[in-house]
């Protein structure tokens, strides 16, 4: 779903109810009508001004597109480029909806003509403070006007969850004379207390006496304070240390807006125990800010805001195995077809072909009942008519499959896409004065073994030139990668081409990442959700089958749900292999290459990663920046190019007039 369509769909949402307010009469002439009945006061000139701020307030946030508060992961990807991001904020179209429905209120009020017993205008101003708030609050948003719950019974209510669950912000609407009441209830328990054992006799005559002073009711650190305002403190504290977050992500930060307090007015507070609360607080990590925000205009900060910048990789680039093999294929190495018939007549057998070559199942080219719809969709049809020769109506699925691919590759080619973003990097990494001598290539050492037993197997993967780039690209023979490619001196900032293999010496204290410059805090998120995933796999590989729960190990990595391997005997499973390449590479800072989303889409799936609806880090690396105004261009944590498959063989059959089915494959 698009922008423009997710904005529709909350407009239309929204669109329930709306509020026909109508001038009646002039504010000169309400406000003549003002008058005492009893005791009680008639409101009608507030409810006049309520009812305009409440309308001017609903039209700006209905201008508003939710989606600006989302988070969207670091993740570029090509063949669904707003597929990683948050749905909504938890609570954001509730909270519209209230305040429609108040407004509603206060329409319905002033249409009954009768007496406003009630001031209306604090609730509406408290409104405007809350959504000026929302409007200003790091993003991404997660919830608003959320109740959050730690691991205990204990829970805590929080006005806005900011900054991607790692921001609480609370409000506190009540006035100085509140806790100013709070303490002389204090105070009259003491001098109670104190009268008391005064007439008893039973005061310790070594011990100070309690004293009505507030200056000897606290503690030099303030421990003996008790108050409202700090209890609040106390429970955001107690529940943010409990609540869950994503892997590696730290508690949250608590912030406290005091809207209707001065932090220091003039003349002084009332009473000295009110900025000792203050202190207090801090001396708790509290962030205190105060003021209702009456200042910032509504419509200023509800301005669209400017679009993101796009998101580019480092330079050092980490492949996972999808990358290792798909950036050897023929497809985008051979010169491509001029024409969608020539693409056609390069995988699709003809009619005429054996009828054998396209019946049954076998070398992962299953033909099956495929119509012609399934055929049409990839542009082509069952009768072309002409010097065009007539296709079979089925197809075998890998004909299908290498089709489409090669149509893709047509309309965007992934070695020049590759090649001209990296450049862009390197020479926006150079703008910012980083040494960089070129593009680099790395993997890890289960991603090269992976690669190396796949080649070394009696079921060998790729033929011919895809056999002998990826000898080339894990350096098992010497020579340009890409020879024979119709890159071959083209290839610019990717010349050279040749993997570098990661060592055991992992960052940490004795050194920093590779790419720490632009590391954000979705790499440590990442790296540390990965090392999860495999600690619990190894964990339960190793132990007895009746020792380990697998059933709570994230479906992709039970070993019923294992994918078998059809080729090769690997010593390592494919999924197992990514995430040793996606912690790695998230560790290191690097932006993780990768040409097919499975197991990326298991891992965002699981619970763990779905915390209050998305897994999005803890900013903290984001948050510091711009607190002491650095700005950094962070890199991608992953980059999802289109998937290829090997095509060498295929292509070479079909070009000498071969369309049988490879022999199976041994079991």
């Amino acid at each position: 779903m698009t922008n423009q369509a997710t904005f529709k769909s909350w407009t239309d949402a929204l669109s329930r109810v709306r509020v026909a307010f109508q001038h009646h009469s002039s504010q000169s002439s309400l406000v003549s009508r003002q008058k005492m009945a009893g005791d009680a006061v008639d409101f009608r000139p507030q409810l006049f001004t309520a009812l305009e701020r409440v309308n001017l307030l609903l039209s700006a946030i209905r201008r508003v597109d939710p989606t600006r508060f989302v988070f969207r992961a670091a993740i570029n990807d090509h063949h669904n480029p707003d597929g990683w991001r948050q749905h909504d904020v938890q609570g954001y179209l509730k909270a519209v909806l209230t305040l429609e429905k108040h407004a509603a209120a206060l329409q319905a009020t002033y249409e009954s003509n009768g007496l406003v017993k009630e001031d209306p205008l604090p609730n509406i101003l408290s409104y405007e403070t809350f959504w000026k708030q929302v409007l200003l609050a790091p993003t991404p948003l997660t919830a608003v006007k959320a109740t959050l719950k730690g691991k205990g019974k204990e829970e805590a209510f929080v006005d806005i969850v900011a900054r991607g669950g790692s921001e609480w912000i609370k409000f506190w609407t009540k006035k100085d004379r509140h806790l100013i009441s709070e303490f002389k209830e204090q105070d009259s328990y003491v001098n109670s207390d104190w009268e008391s054992e005064s007439e008893d006799g039973d005061a310790d005559p070594g011990q100070p006496h309690p004293s009505t002073s507030t200056s000897t009711s606290i503690t030099a650190n303030g421990s003996r304070l008790r108050n409202s305002l700090i209890e609040t403190a106390n429970v955001l504290v107690a529940v943010a240390a409990q609540v869950e977050r994503p892997p590696g992500a730290s508690s949250p930060d608590i912030t406290i807006r005091l809207t209707r307090m001065e932090e220091h007015p003039e003349g002084g507070h009332l009473d000295d125990r009110i900025p000792a609360s203050f202190e207090a607080i801090r001396a708790m990590g509290v962030k205190l800010v105060f003021g209702d925000l009456a200042d910032r205009d509504l419509a200023t900060l509800a301005a669209a805001p400017p679009p993101p910048v796009p998101v580019l990789p480092s330079w050092r680039i980490n492949l996972d195995p999808t990358a290792c093999v798909g950036l050897c294929s023929d497809i985008l190495h051979h010169p491509l077809p001029a024409t969608e018939a020539d693409a056609r007549r390069r995988f699709l057998r003809p009619a005429d072909a054996d009828a054998d070559a396209v019946n049954g199942e076998n070398g992962g080219e299953s033909s099956g009942s495929h119509g012609s719809n399934n055929f049409k969709s990839l542009g082509g049809s069952g009768d072309l008519g002409g010097s065009e020769p007539t296709y079979q109506v089925a197809q075998s699925k890998n004909s299908r499959e290498l089709l489409k691919e090669v149509l893709e590759e047509m309309e965007s080619p992934v070695i020049e896409l590759l090649r001209d973003t990296l450049d862009e990097a390197m020479r926006r990494a150079r703008d910012r004065g980083e040494e960089v001598g070129g593009v680099e290539f790395w993997a890890t050492k289960e991603a090269v073994r992976h690669l190396r037993e796949a080649m070394c197997s009696d079921e060998t993967i790729g033929e011919g030139m895809e056999q002998r780039r990826m000898r080339r690209l894990v350096g098992l023979d010497q020579g340009d990668f890409f020879e024979g490619s119709r890159y071959e001196g083209k290839a610019g900032v990717l010349d050279g081409l040749k993997l570098r293999v990661f060592d055991d010496d992992e960052p940490g204290p004795s050194r920093p990442p590779m790419c720490e410059k632009g590391m954000r805090s979705f790499h440590r998120s990442m790296a540390a959700a990965c090392s999860q995933f495999l600690d619990e796999y190894y964990a339960s590989s190793t132990a007895e089958p009746s020792s380990y729960p697998t059933d709570t190990l994230p479906a992709f990595l039970r070993p019923d749900k294992m994918p078998v391997p059809k080729i090769a005997q690997l010593t390592l499973p494919f999924p197992i292999v990514t995430l040793h390449a996606a912690r790695r590479g998230a560790a290191e800072g690097m932006t993780t290459l990768s040409m097919g989303n499975v197991v990326f889409r298991e891992m965002f799936a699981t619970p763990r990663w779905r915390v209050k609806a998305w897994a999005q880090g803890n900013y903290d690396l984001e948050h510091r920046g711009a607190e002491e105004g650095k700005r950094t261009d962070h890199h991608a944590v992953v980059w999802m190019l289109p998937y290829r498959s090997f095509a060498e063989g295929k292509r070479v059959r079909f070009e000498m007039g071969d369309y049988s089915l490879p022999p199976p494959l041994s079991q």
